[in-house]
């Protein structure tokens, strides 16, 4: 989860094309646009993703993902397995359990935030600590449940060093090979409707999600569109 949420970054750049109104057809301005909307699902980041069992995953940084899964072989981590993460495109993950822990421990591969590993655990009162290894933070907020910690770089065990630092507040979530690629999926909702409901980055209005959709080439993820027009009726 704490990779998935790379996802997030690029709301930025959308938001930025919007208030400077960047609508006309330029074709690099275009295919930068249609780039960035492409690896988030759509014009902006779907309410909830799914993540699609896959037998191998379209590593393209193949040096980095075999490093990182024998560190992960070498702590006694459980493999899960790789996923694709839909609506978005190009964007896959390798999924490992610490069930000492009750912990993930996630390798993601995104067209745009490249390459990095996450350690994330949730607990029944819902407090999720997450760890994160990208180069460059992605992130601007986050909730007052979720404790996120950046550690740039740092291999996979001084992040399970620093999750235990950080002890559970109420029991954490049994993981399992079974509920694992769910509770990821889950937490993902939680975290990004919690942007769009009480965040600082708004979404554009779905008139202006519309044209950027349009402009962009790439629709708006249906249950992400369907998600936005209730919460604009409940307005």
């Amino acid at each position: 989860m704490a990779l998935i949420l790379q996802l997030l970054g690029a709301i930025t750049l959308v938001l930025l094309l919007l208030i400077f109104g960047i609508f006309i057809s330029v074709k690099g301005r275009a295919s930068q646009m249609r780039r960035m909307a492409l690896a988030m699902g759509g014009p902006v980041p779907p309410i909830r993703v799914h993540l699609s069992p896959m037998s191998e995953a379209p590593w393209k940084d193949k040096r980095a993902y075999r490093k990182w899964r024998e560190e992960a072989l070498a702590l006694g981590l459980e493999p899960v397995g790789e996923f694709r993460v839909e609506p978005a495109r190009g964007t896959h993950i390798a999924l490992f359990i610490d069930t000492t822990r009750n912990a993930y421990v996630e390798f993601t591969e995104h067209m745009i935030a490249g390459v990095g590993a996450g350690v994330g655990r949730s607990e029944e009162e819902g407090r999720l600590t997450t760890i994160s290894n990208s180069r460059l933070n992605h992130e601007t907020e986050s909730p007052p449940w979720r404790l996120r910690i950046w550690m740039p770089e740092a291999p996979l065990a001084e992040m399970l060093a620093k999750l235990d630092e950080f002890p559970p507040e109420s029991p954490p979530i049994s993981l399992d090979r079974g509920n694992a690629p769910g509770r990821l999926e889950e937490e993902y909702h939680r975290l990004v409707r919690w942007r769009y409901e009480e965040g600082k980055q708004k979404v554009p209005n779905l008139e202006q999600l519309e044209r950027l959709a349009k402009f962009a080439g790439v629709p708006i993820d249906p249950q992400t569109e369907a998600y936005l027009r209730g919460r604009a009726q409940d307005s």
